[in-house]
């Protein structure tokens, strides 16, 4: 609902509100009176019609295999659409819950094993967890010796 909101106050401002205001600060400046920018920006844009005009100008003689092409390209766009998985929204739920375990600066890690494996056997028993991975000790994940980390599915 808020796509297709959005899309049409988008169709409603740039078909409104920004060709008046376009009409109100845009003045024409005569070419002879532009800055070198102005220049070479049009010599740009003057290239850009220019080839633009060469392509059409092809396209239009072989008319026959534009047309094939388009409907290939149409047919390719039928294929994948219908074999490519989609959906509107990402599946973002993995079912994993990842907690955080935190004892004294002062624990061993002995004590802190004992202190995770002990946590790790109360997570256990809720019927929902399905799995249970439990780390302590400083890596790459710890900073420090006395925290630990589980990941729940």
């Amino acid at each position: 609902m808020t796509l297709a909101v959005t899309i049409i106050l988008s169709a409603v401002v740039s078909l409104t509100l920004t060709p008046m205001m376009c009409s109100r600060i845009l003045r024409h400046t005569p070419d002879e009176k532009q800055g070198r920018f102005f220049k070479a920006s049009e010599r740009v844009f003057e290239n850009i019609i220019a080839f633009y005009g060469r392509t059409l100008k092809f396209v239009l003689r072989f008319q026959t295999i534009t047309l094939f092409v388009a409907l290939a390209t149409l047919a390719l766009t039928i294929f994948l659409y219908i074999i490519i998985p989609k959906g509107f929204f990402p599946t973002q739920d993995t079912g994993v819950i990842q907690g955080i375990s935190q004892a004294p600066a002062s624990i061993s890690f002995a004590a802190m094993a004992e202190k995770q494996q002990q946590l790790a056997s109360i997570v256990l028993q809720d019927p929902a967890v399905e799995s249970l991975s439990s780390f302590i000790g400083a890596d790459g994940t710890n900073t420090t010796l006395n925290s630990g980390r589980m990941s729940l599915t």
